[in-house]
């Protein structure tokens, strides 16, 4: 689905002109304002994209790629092998575990800021591959929403939220505001069953 179609739902459902190009412009802005929460409030496939950076040898850490934000796993492939990185128990563990005259492949990493450590300098260059959720902002009306169709609803919730707090209609902003956090919840608990299934326990 384009953004350029969310926004003109928008528009529409909530009486504007959708030839109305200050309007139209708003609430792509909004728009964009209600996908920078979705990687506060919420986890989904279409949020994850692999993003990739170079430890170079003799060296012990990277930047962090751009747009990166919680990442779920870090590995290397060496012989056609996908090899996990661990991330580290904490920094103290990290500090304690670290060994940078040691040499070779990484086998932890903690990540301070905007840079990734890992707990041995590199005894070659390593492709790091980081499977990790993106910023989501700075979309534009031509882009395509890379997800189903009940997260084009949730982002219209929030859109209309940010939409009626700007015009100054409280009520409706805060029921926008509840529909839109009601969705993210539902959105997290489809991931968590498609990412981590269900079990049954024996009592």
């Amino acid at each position: 689905m384009l953004i350029s179609t969310i926004r003109d739902e928008i528009i529409t459902e909530i009486g504007g002109d959708t030839a109305d190009t200050v309007l139209a412009t708003k609430i792509l802005q909004f728009i964009n304002s209600a996908l920078r929460r979705f990687p506060l409030w919420t986890r989904s496939r279409f949020m994850y994209t692999t993003k990739t950076g170079t430890l170079s040898s003799g060296s012990n850490s990277i930047s962090l790629p751009s747009n990166t934000l919680t990442e779920r796993v870090v590995y290397y492939i060496s012989s056609g092998n996908q090899l996990r990185i661990e991330r580290s128990a904490s920094h103290e563990w990290f500090n304690d575990a670290r060994n940078t005259g040691a040499t070779g492949a990484p086998n932890y990493y903690e990540i301070i800021g905007q840079t990734m450590y890992f707990d041995r300098t590199a005894d070659a260059d390593y492709t790091i591959y980081l499977e990790c959720q993106q910023e989501q902002d700075g979309v534009l009306a031509g882009d395509t929403l890379a997800a189903d169709t009940t997260v084009a609803e949730i982002i219209k919730d929030g859109a209309k939220s940010y939409y009626y707090y700007y015009v100054e209609d409280i009520p409706s902003a805060k029921e926008f505001l509840t529909l839109f956090k009601n969705g993210m919840d539902e959105l997290d608990a489809k991931y968590v069953a498609m990412e981590l299934g269900t079990h049954v326990d024996d009592e």
